[in-house]
């Protein structure tokens, strides 16, 4: 029969599948498949059994709601699929077959999902109805032969007992399902009408489900080894299909509208609080989740009102901001830029005429160079004028602290992840005090990760023991404070200060970190990976540079002694990956989204610091579906001192932020229970801090 497609006989009865009209064959290309046959049968049924080749969380872009429907219901899925899942749907599985077990909720319920389906992470939603309960997996091997199982069928069932079944080409994935996506078809077969051939299928599945197929091995999910899933991801098939989803999702956030980026809803609230708030505030929104365009929507704002535009930010950021602006106004506007190097600002009058208001102008300044009493007496009596400062923490510093009492800007935005300072009431003080809030709502990086506009990661603890040198120097040091703190009745002197920042660096700089961070990356990097790794200074980069050759790996450095070539590596690393060795300088701003893995060798106990440095590897990229972060850590169990308590404490306590956001930690964090057990039993932490750092790093 040619250009006909054949519609199954009326039903005989009234119940809610059989109340559907179907038709005997679909496919992709003569029908929306989705919403002619999927989303009616799953809406009336209360249980859906699927088997297929290869499944993918990108088929919720397109069935989300009909899925959190039917789940809201008490509905029940079951599905069998082939181990070559993606990384980020492993993961996703994972966390929810961990919460099921544990009893522990996920960040939202899945009700969520019926609003914006397409606002959630779709492994978010996977995660989510595994938790709950309402989904099973297991996983079909193939026994003796090198293939995959690559069967397909489908099968709805409603509460009276009517059944639905299908079967062809389609797997569960958004290019299975799509319009756009692959051309695909399959026969559906009612349970009214063709009864026989319903229950083949129906006793089909119940012989895979149970393992009974000849051929296979079916395995639930959470009783497969993690390294038998992880050496069988395809890299071309479902990763492809979540690139596309990636790619249709990436169109919707970057749609224009007036040829602006389209601003997410925590964006459109923040900027609408500003304004009610006249135009004074703070943005306290996660590393990732879109401050740069936040602020510049708030400049159109600033200029369509006849505001002269300032920015302020780091020196190393000047460039990019300079790009920004010019990309968002599509190159209508006229940038001068101020600090790193650039002094025509300081030529007569031109900072002054330059931001004459009504002009479309914006000045790019450096904090350093926007602190001077010269630059910020040019500007003196200049209204109107709107000031952004980015990363705004670093403007309470008392170097700087000038930006705040020298711009008397009229309206006034600060933008950071993290904008108090720590140990400085002072400079948090002048901070609040010039901007007058924090403006609503905080955007947390818990909800970047639950929104997914940040890439989900792994969390790996890596233990390691001093060695009989630095245990010793440890508890040489260790003394030296107890006196310096005991002669001063409690108070830490600067003395006490300095002791306590040779023994941290003792554990930052450990020699087994060198060997164990060799092992990591010569064990796991591939060709295509971008890793950073952070290290305290250039003696240990050094140390881990010559242990890579050893190896042969040529590793990239980015630290301040690589003076003029800093750009060089950044152009490097973002086009080809690679191994990335750094010191701080990539700490704040600097937007390198394609990094997918870190080790963490030295990191401060300062929040500030450890928070950045995971935002730099949880930026979204092209098939970047999960990021990892290894942690190197001094065993606990290693210190039996009460005075060693402080410091390794203030170290738990930065792992467990880091393992608190992460997919598959259920390891570490029993760890660190552990450790805090045991470290806490010993005797509670002191109430000083072990580490004392300005915002220079030094």
């Amino acid at each position: 029969m040619t250009g006909k497609i054949e519609q199954l006989p009326d039903p005989p009865t009234s119940d809610a599948l059989s109340d559907l009209t179907l038709r005997r064959r679909y496919t992709s290309g003569r029908s929306d498949v989705v919403a002619e046959f999927f989303s009616p049968c799953l809406s009336v049924s209360n249980q859906y059994d699927r088997a297929v080749g290869f499944f993918s969380s990108s088929c919720y872009v397109l069935v989300g709601v009909d899925v959190a429907s039917f789940v809201n219901r008490g509905g029940q899925l079951r599905l069998v699929c082939c181990p070559r899942l993606s990384d980020i749907d492993v993961a996703a599985l994972r966390e929810g077959y961990v919460a099921r077990s544990t009893g522990s909720s996920l960040a939202r319920e899945i009700d969520d999902a019926l609003s914006d389906p397409l606002g959630q992470a779709v492994t978010r939603l996977l995660a989510t109805i595994v938790a709950l309960g309402a989904m099973d997996i297991r996983i079909a091997f193939r026994l003796d032969s090198p293939g995959i199982y690559h069967d397909k069928v489908g099968i709805f069932t409603d509460r009276n007992g009517a059944r639905v079944t299908f079967d062809g080409s389609t797997n569960e994935s958004w290019l299975g399902w799509s319009t756009t996506g692959n051309y695909e078809g399959f026969h559906a077969f009612t349970s009214w009408a063709d009864p026989d051939r319903v229950m083949d299928d129906v006793d089909y599945f119940d012989s895979l489900w149970n393992g009974r197929e000849p051929g296979l091995e079916v395995i639930p999910f959470p009783e497969v080894a993690l390294d038998r899933l992880e050496r069988l991801v395809d890299p071309e098939g479902i990763d492809h299909a979540q690139s596309r989803v990636r790619a249709a999702l990436r169109t919707r956030e970057a749609g224009l509208a007036a040829g602006r980026p389209i601003l997410f809803e925590h964006q459109r609230e923040v900027l609408r609080d500003w304004t009610a708030r006249a135009h004074r505030g703070i943005v306290e929104h996660a590393t990732g989740s879109g401050k740069t365009i936040t602020a510049l929507a708030a400049a159109e704002h600033a200029v369509d009102a006849g505001q002269a535009l300032l920015i302020v930010g780091p020196a190393m950021l000047l460039d990019q901001w300079r790009r920004e602006v010019l990309k968002y106004f599509h190159e209508t506007v006229h940038v001068l830029v101020a600090g790193g190097g650039h002094v025509e600002w300081r030529e007569g009058a031109s900072l002054r005429n330059f931001l004459e208001p009504n002009s479309r102008r914006f000045v790019v300044a450096s904090l350093d160079t926007a602190a001077t009493r010269d630059f910020t007496q040019r500007l003196r009596g200049l209204h109107p004028l709107c000031v952004i400062v980015d990363e705004v923490h670093r403007a309470g510093s008392p170097q700087r602290r000038h930006i705040l009492e020298g711009i008397d800007a009229d309206w006034r935005l600060g933008l950071s992840a993290t904008w108090e300072r720590e140990g400085d009431s002072d400079g948090t003080a002048a901070i609040l005090s010039y901007f007058e809030r924090v403006l609503q709502p905080v955007y947390t990086l818990a909800d970047a990760l639950r929104d997914g506009r940040l890439s989900p990661y792994r969390y790996v603890i890596h233990t390691l023991s001093l060695n009989v040198h630095e245990r010793q120097e440890w508890h040489r040091l260790t003394a030296r404070i107890g006196r310096a703190i005991g002669s001063a009745k409690g108070e830490v002197t600067e003395n006490a200060q300095h002791l306590l920042i040779q023994r941290a660096r003792l554990i930052k700089t450990a020699e087994a970190k060198i060997s164990i961070a060799t092992d990591i990356l010569a064990g796991a990097y591939r060709q295509g990976d971008a890793w950073l790794v952070y290290c305290d200074d250039t003696a240990q980069l050094r140390r881990v540079r010559d242990r890579l050759r050893a190896e042969g790996i040529r590793p990239l450095e980015y630290h301040r002694q690589v003076v003029g070539a800093e750009e060089e590596a950044i152009a490097e690393f973002e086009r080809s990956g690679g191994i990335m060795l750094a010191i701080r300088c990539l700490d704040e701003g600097v937007d390198i989204p394609r990094i997918d893995h870190a080790i963490v060798l030295a990191s401060s106990t300062t929040k500030r610091e450890f928070i950045q440095r995971r935002g730099r590897i949880l930026r979204r990229a092209d098939r970047k579906y999960i990021a990892e972060v290894h942690d190197l850590l001094v065993d606990a169990e290693g210190f039996q001192d009460p005075a060693d308590v402080s410091f390794l404490a203030s170290e738990i306590a930065r792992a467990r932020e880091f393992a608190s956001h992460a997919r598959d930690s259920v390891a570490a964090r029993l760890l660190l229970d552990r450790w805090d057990r045991e470290l806490l039993g010993r005797q509670q932490a002191p109430d000083f801090v072990n580490e004392f750092e300005d915002d220079e790093g030094s």
